[in-house]
């Protein structure tokens, strides 16, 4: 587990700002390591202030003691406030990181590894029965979200989302129905399909609305690169590219989903069903 990796997820598709650089991560760096919120954490965390800078690998009983950490929760207010004087991609997107994001995400980061990738067949049955659940649609309804719609949700329909009680039981539904699932890998590094059950549905819903922010004027084609070199984590050099191998798993989930609904829809005969990008 990367500490504070969200500090640094790359957005390197945004358009309107440059791919941060060493040098305005150095920067970054630099502030954090100069606070006293910085031993503090790694006094709470049980680590090295090297290891903690360097985003290192962590234990689940660290993440917990991190997470749990009041004075680690300061630190990443401090390192979000220095990040966002940085006129870069990856720093503009911070703000919109919460630190439940990065606890719960951690906890999907640091869920064991399996061996085994998840049988495509047992995958698509799955979401066939979340497709089908009568759930989905009062929640779509409530949200005025339409099931022919190609644009992404807004903000205030991500909210009605989140405020809407079918939406939070189509969630359980889908915790039920990953629970169900054997343990087994979504991507080549060996994240178990369980991990993503340590997502809250607020939490769920705020990466969601993170992403689909990130993404709103993203070609599709740039997506699924991006999809692409998240499935090979290993291939990420840090700290670099460290927010890229923890938020991984999340977004190829995303994108496995998008691509079964625009492969599997003629059968079906929603030919227009492309709730996420355009075709």
């Amino acid at each position: 587990m990367q500490l504070c990796t969200l500090l640094l997820l790359p957005v390197l598709v945004m358009a309107h700002l440059p791919p941060c650089t060493q040098r305005n991560r150095d920067e970054v760096l630099s502030a954090v390591s100069q606070t006293a919120l910085s031993t503090s954490c790694a006094t709470d965390a049980g680590v090295s202030m090297a290891d903690l800078l360097a985003f290192g690998a962590y234990t689940p009983a660290q993440v917990t003691a991190v997470t749990t950490s009041p004075r680690c929760k300061e630190l990443f207010a401090y390192a979000q406030a220095v990040a966002s004087q940085q006129a870069c991609a990856e720093a503009a997107s911070i703000k919109e990181v919460s630190w439940s994001m990065v606890t719960e995400v951690a906890r999907v980061a640091t869920y064991p590894r399996v061996a085994t990738q998840c049988p495509p067949l047992v995958l698509r049955d799955a979401l066939q029965s979340l497709v089908a659940s009568a759930y989905l649609a009062p929640c779509l309804e409530a949200a005025d979200v339409s099931v022919l719609t190609t644009t992404l949700p807004t903000q205030a329909q991500w909210d009605r989302l989140r405020a809407t009680t079918a939406c939070r039981d189509w969630f359980l539904e889908a915790d039920a129905a990953l629970y169900r699932l054997p343990h087994c890998a979504i991507d080549a590094s060996g994240v178990d399909i369980h991990a993503l059950r340590q997502l809250s549905f607020d939490t769920y819903v705020d990466v969601l609305q993170f992403v689909s922010n990130v993404f709103r004027k993203t070609a599709t084609t740039q997506l699924l690169q991006l999809a692409a070199r998240l499935a090979a984590p290993s291939t990420v050099r840090r700290p670099v590219l460290i927010g890229v191998a923890l938020t991984g798993a999340f977004l190829v989930a995303l994108v496995a989903l998008i691509v079964y609904r625009k492969v599997t829809a003629p059968r079906h005969g929603y030919e227009h069903v492309d709730m996420i990008v355009d075709p």
